[in-house]
């Protein structure tokens, strides 16, 4: 992405650029929004999620079938 500012100051545009990227672009408050985080060290990994439960079920399945079909793991 190309930004363009409408002044020629080197250092205003590279402030009004970072300003730019640093505004949020979706609404946490939203109902539907969804924050997830996966944290892995060694041979272990953790999937964490702000959400309702349904979702972090419905997650917990998927990785189940993938690790089962995939890599021949099972979900402890």
């Amino acid at each position: 992405m190309v930004y363009k500012s409408k002044t020629n100051d080197p250092v205003k545009k590279i402030l009004s650029r970072d300003l730019y990227r640093n505004q949020p672009y979706h609404d946490p408050m939203d109902p539907k929004f969804r924050r997830l985080m996966y944290l892995r060290y060694a041979d272990d990994f953790v999937i964490l999620i702000a959400g309702p439960h349904s979702d972090a079920v419905n997650l917990k399945k998927l990785v189940g079938k993938f690790l089962i079909n995939e890599c021949k793991l099972r979900l402890n």
